[in-house]
């Protein structure tokens, strides 16, 4: 065989290996970008900047050029038989990479946060399907006389079009608009001796399973200390067994079908108003610290805060290979992610310290914590034993429930533990009988009392009871308990109450204590929905049922 035979027989093999890997990386790069962009779109407050979209841009290049390997694999053995030009070579590769984001990536983003997780018909499969081949069979016809026209050959375009997208990307995370925290303004007029505010959320913290509510004895005393010198009561309902909607009703004393946050995709509505947004007007500083991506800015929750972080985290907020593949990695590596909620406890409460020692502007202070430890996946503190999540076990069996139970219990101690100290510490240094603290939870968790696991999913007592214990300023009432049914939508304005602010008409909630003590609020029903993962459930829960 001559040189010229060999060249003829390899060249094109290794330039269609080149083609198409090149325009995978493009076409992993468009749907980085693409992805990130819907993401954005979704939310309704953006205060992060947007270098997720440099990060989408990057990761999706790997994954495209991935896609686009076993393509050209297929290609190199079909050699003898299927000579395609090097231009048609390159819309086919960037064809198929685009068609495979399609299908695979931009069909869950639909069932997410559009379809809201009801699972897609034969049709709509088909529909996403046609719609793929559609995208690679238009891409086919149209890249290569474009090729042509400028005169670029795959190599080089592929080039110039992904050096062209990355600079894209990194000039938007500089341009799109952000909607930042608001500046500190001191009240017009101001209302001495209004108390600082400790707003403690304590995520899947069911009530059953602490001390004050009938847990087990000695094992909580931080929780214990706050119900001796506070209000505690002992029927606080949940208006949704997730976190999003939960947190929302909290702050805006709206049911979730209302204020809007009730699907993965949704936003706190602009015409709801926030309890903290009420407090900002007042006055106070308001900061929060929240470890939960479902309360982050992006959805809402930021609105009225002068401070309110997110746990440091890698730069891929909701970006579904983050939500796909690294929260799997979360749940192993220590510190990775929202999966690893243990460290930030010492943290946010070592950070209220310093805010309540040293109160911004000298105002009085909101402050919101958020903690994560009672959610899975249950971490054994101290021990290098693995975390236990709700997916160690396919469809778990009523046979683990005491395991996932003591696990479960075993975070609920270790939140406890910080709190004490941190009470203690409150105490020693002399700001513990001034503060109105609050101490909630936004939903609970089932161990198979009704042939499931987790939360979100159904309306039973174990997901909706929460803890609701709050201590007033000079521990007035210390010791009470309210018996009669309450609800989370109460909980802003019974704060706003205390802190003597004008409650807003828009609010549905109504105030549970009053200069006497505890108020009963004649709730007859407390009504609780959920629509996650494509369910759609209502309740009543009434005094007695």
């Amino acid at each position: 065989m001559t040189m010229t035979e060999s060249s003829l027989r390899t060249e094109p093999s290794g330039v269609r290996l080149a083609a198409i890997v090149g325009a995978g990386a493009v076409g992993g790069a468009l749907a980085g970008i693409g992805e990130g962009l819907w993401v954005i779109g979704l939310g309704t407050d953006w205060e992060s900047d947007y270098r997720f979209l440099l990060v989408a841009a990057v990761l999706y290049t790997l994954i495209g050029i991935g896609v686009a390997i076993p393509l050209a694999a297929v290609l190199w053995l079909l050699r003898r038989r299927w000579t395609v030009p090097a231009g048609r070579q390159w819309a086919l590769g960037l064809g198929w990479t685009v068609a495979a984001f399609v299908v695979v990536l931009f069909r869950f983003r639909y069932q997410r946060d559009i379809a809201h997780e009801v699972p897609l018909s034969v049709l709509g499969n088909g529909a996403f399907a046609l719609g793929g081949v559609a995208v690679a069979a238009l891409v086919f016809a149209l890249a290569p006389p474009l090729l042509r026209r400028a005169r670029l050959s795959p190599a080089a375009a592929s080039a110039v079009l992904w050096l062209g997208l990355v600079a894209s990307a990194w000039a938007l995370t500089g341009l799109l608009p952000r909607s930042g925290t608001s500046e500190y303004r001191a009240a017009a007029t101001t209302v001495p001796g209004r108390p600082s505010i400790l707003y403690i959320m304590v995520d899947t913290l069911r009530a059953d399973h602490t001390r004050p509510y009938g847990g087990p004895a000695g094992e909580h005393p931080g929780m214990e200390m706050l119900a001796r010198d506070g209000v505690l009561f002992e029927k606080a309902m949940s208006q949704a067994p997730w976190t999003r909607p939960s947190v929302a009703t909290q702050l805006t004393s709206w049911p979730p079908h209302r204020h809007g946050a009730r699907f993965k995709s949704g936003s706190i509505s602009p015409q709801a108003v926030s309890m903290v947004e009420v407090m900002n007007r007042a006055g106070y500083y308001c900061a929060g610290l929240y470890s939960n991506q479902h309360v982050g800015v992006q959805w809402g929750f930021g609105r009225g805060y002068h401070r309110y972080l997110p746990p440091p985290k890698p730069g891929w907020p909701g970006l579904s290979l983050s939500m796909m593949g690294l929260r799997a990695i979360a749940n192993v590596v220590p510190g990775l992610g929202a999966g690893t909620p243990g460290a930030k406890t010492p943290r946010y409460f070592a950070q209220a310290r310093e805010m309540l020692t040293n109160p911004p502007h000298g105002a009085p202070l909101f402050l919101y914590l958020h903690f994560m430890d009672p959610h899975d996946p249950y971490r054994p503190h101290g021990s290098r034993r693995p975390s236990i999540r709700r997916s160690d076990a396919e469809n778990p069996g009523p046979a683990v429930a005491e395991m996932f139970r003591q696990a479960y219990r075993d975070e609920i101690r270790y939140f406890d533990g910080h709190l004490r100290e941190f009470l203690e510490w409150l105490r020693s240094a002399g700001l513990y009988d001034d503060l109105l603290i609050v101490l909630v939870s936004d939903h609970g968790e089932e161990f198979f009392e009704h042939g499931g696991y987790w939360h979100g999913l159904t309306l039973y007592e174990e997901q909706l009871h929460v803890p609701l214990i709050v201590k007033l300023p000079g521990n007035r009432f210390g010791g009470s308990r309210q018996a009669s049914m309450v609800r989370l939508l109460d909980v802003a304005p019974t704060i706003a109450a205390v802190a003597s602010l004008e409650l807003p008409d828009v609010w549905m909630g109504r105030p549970l204590l009053g200069p006497t003590g505890p108020i009963d609020p004649l709730v007859e029903e407390a009504a609780s929905e959920t629509d996650l993962e494509g369910g759609g459930l209502r309740a009543l829960r009434g005094r007695r049922h």
